[in-house]
């Protein structure tokens, strides 16, 4: 299959033809274009001359009579041999067994007597194409041999015969007959009864299966190498061998040897972690868990690993809903800020937890990891958050979101109502003109009012007396996307977290306006170098935040006073802190020694309206220590 692909049948096979009869000469000319068009042919007369003619052109093939003055045939061949590595054919009228055996022992590769059937320049072409197709198959195979990267060795008798280049460079030798009567002795003693057990296999041929095996050898100047060995039965001048392909595996051993001690490095640090921590796939399962997070939560690894999330019974089903955000959220590529959140222990009691959520690989595939701490004695000497009693909002309160919400609703009864209102009207309309036909109208009429009832009654139970208020929003979505549309220089590093659920009922709109007009402010005034924070809150009252920059480089207590009166005095954030009070909110901004800290907050919708937000500045400002 090979000669087929490589030989192309229509390549020209140069011929040197050697005869002291010139018109055997001619006949070659004359009967092999006719049967091998892809053949030219070259006589020459004078064996003495062939060797000038080899050196000078190059031929595919030499066709040389036996009986000739001055040489014959064999010992023309035996000339040739020693220089060139060239198809030989005798070709003879005068041959014998004995002339056959002498001349193969010379090394021709085919031997054929003349005869005067023009039908025989067939059988001389056929041998003359199969001698150079063979000999340009042997270069080609010589040639891949040579110039693989891959070491290569025939093995007879459990003796190298046959090595390749790369094959000396691995083991660091000059030539095959350096591997010596016992070539096991460069692998390493612990690998040498393998060796030899493999070996004995495949020369058997029992229980033997295409294989890789690794293998550790000796170099000649000591060096441990590692190698992929593959071995193959091969028939090598009609003995039974072996073919075996070695690969240099060494800076790959020692690499994986190496993520495997990271590995256990890795796997060592996250069992003595006292944080808890745990990994998800792409789905939600869990895939593993340390001890800590078990002892955190009382639950042992087989209730936790294999199970989805969202299914643990250490989420409260009152936060499901932000457990299957956060995750959403996650799948869409962004990462939320450290959250706090409540968690229900195996003993039933529920306590408070800090998480913190990363992306990591693991075996090529996208997983998450979760590190989960315990601040519940933290919660537990933390203030609690001074909150006023409930009350209705007055009409002027109402924002963006609420009344775009009243508006929606309303449009959508109008549209219901509209069409049997319209059939109401017509009707009246008819009998303010013809009195004469109430009877007739009257049940239509009725029907029409029966329906107008029954979406109005639809309306009714499906609300209740409370004002509208907007759908949730996700507090940690609209921090991380201001910053990220903000685009802080490469040199302020920026630390964002968020406390409490990740959503809360408050105008987005105006939270994302607010906090993108101070952010982007407060970046215009500082220096180019230094320290950020964001954090932010979600409580039942409001939606905090606070952003302080710093710097470590120089004491800010001079410019963070003047960087906080032009933030205070800027016209639009004078027109902002009326607006975020006029809602009950708070803000405030100061310059101390530490740096310049911005706070504002922003009331929550509840029934009837915002809650009265009456959380002081310096409950603000503890969110701050919290990074």
């Amino acid at each position: 299959m090979l000669q087929n692909v490589v030989v192309d049948k229509t390549d020209v096979i140069r011929i040197l033809h050697v005869d002291d009869d010139s018109s055997q000469g001619d006949f070659l000319n004359y009967f092999l274009p006719v049967s091998d068009g892809s053949f030219t042919i070259q006589p020459i007369s004078d064996p003495g001359k062939v060797l000038d003619e080899l050196r000078k052109n190059r031929y595919d093939c030499v066709v040389t009579d036996y009986q000739m003055p001055e040489l014959n045939g064999i010992e023309l061949a035996a000339l040739i041999r020693k220089e060139f590595d060239i198809p030989i054919i005798i070709y003879t009228g005068q041959g014998s067994e004995e002339v056959a055996e002498a001349a193969f022992s010379v090394g021709i590769d085919d031997y054929l007597r003349k005869e005067m059937d023009p039908s025989h320049y067939q059988v001389l072409a056929k041998r003359i194409r199969s001698v150079v197709e063979k000999k340009r198959v042997d270069a080609l195979y010589k040639t891949v041999i040579e110039q693989t990267r891959d070491a290569l060795c025939i093995v007879v008798d459990k003796k190298i015969v046959f090595a390749n280049k790369a094959m000396l460079e691995l083991f660091g030798l000059n030539s095959v007959s350096e591997f010596g009567d016992n070539p096991f002795r460069f692998a390493v003693p612990e690998d040498q009864d393998k060796l030899i057990k493999r070996v004995d296999e495949v020369h058997s041929e029992k229980n033997w299966s295409p294989a890789l095996n690794k293998y550790k050898i000796r170099h000649r100047d000591g060096r441990i190498i590692h190698v992929e060995v593959s071995t193959s039965p091969v028939t090598y001048y009609g003995k039974n061998g072996l073919i075996s392909f070695l690969r240099n595996v060494t800076e790959r051993e020692m690499l994986e040897a190496e993520k495997q001690e990271s590995q256990n490095r890795l796997r060592s640090l996250v069992e003595l972690a006292p944080d808890g921590i745990l990994t998800f796939d792409l789905r939600g399962v869990i895939t593993s868990c340390n001890t800590a997070f078990l002892n955190i939560t009382g639950y042992s690894a087989e209730e936790i690993i294999g199970e989805n999330f969202l299914a643990l019974k250490t989420l409260r089903k009152s936060d499901l809903k932000n457990s299957f955000r956060v995750f959403s959220t996650l799948l869409k590529g962004k990462l939320p800020p450290p959250f706090e959140f409540k968690y229900v222990k195996k003993n039933g009691s529920i306590n408070w937890g800090e998480a913190h959520i990363g992306v990591i690989e693991v075996s090529g595939k996208r997983e998450f990891i979760a590190i989960l701490r315990d601040i519940s004695e933290r919660k537990k000497n933390k203030p609690k958050d001074q909150v006023a009693e409930l009350s209705s909002a007055p009409a002027e309160y109402l924002d963006n979101n609420l009344l775009r919400s009243i508006g929606q609703l309303a449009f959508l009864i109008g549209n219901e109502l509209m069409e049997p209102l319209q059939d109401l009207k017509n009707q009246v309309e008819c009998l303010k003109e013809e009195p004469q036909k109430l009877p007739e109208l009257l049940p239509s009429m009725e029907d029409t009012l029966s329906l107008a009832n029954l979406i109005l009654d639809g309306f009714i139970r499906r609300t209740d007396d409370t004002i509208l208020n907007p759908s949730e929003e996700d507090v940690t979505d609209i921090i991380m996307e201001t910053i990220k549309k903000n685009k802080l220089p490469s040199s302020i590093q920026i630390q964002v977290k968020h406390v409490g659920d990740i959503t809360a009922n408050v105008d987005g709109e105006k939270l994302e306006t607010v906090f993108d007009h101070l952010l982007s402010r407060l970046v215009s005034l500082v220096s180019e170098r230094g320290n950020m924070k964001v954090v932010s809150e979600s409580t039942s009252s409001c939606v905090k935040v606070v952003i302080s920059f710093s710097s470590e480089e120089y004491s800010m207590k001079g410019e963070a006073s003047s960087i906080s009166k032009k933030i205070a005095s800027d016209e639009d954030v004078v027109i902002t802190k009326e607006n975020i009070e006029v809602y009950g909110g708070v803000f405030n901004v100061e310059g101390n020694e530490e740096g310049v800290v911005v706070a504002f907050s922003l009331p929550t919708f509840v029934r009837g309206g915002h809650e009265k937000n009456v959380v002081d500045y310096t409950d603000i400002l503890e969110l701050a220590k919290r990074v």
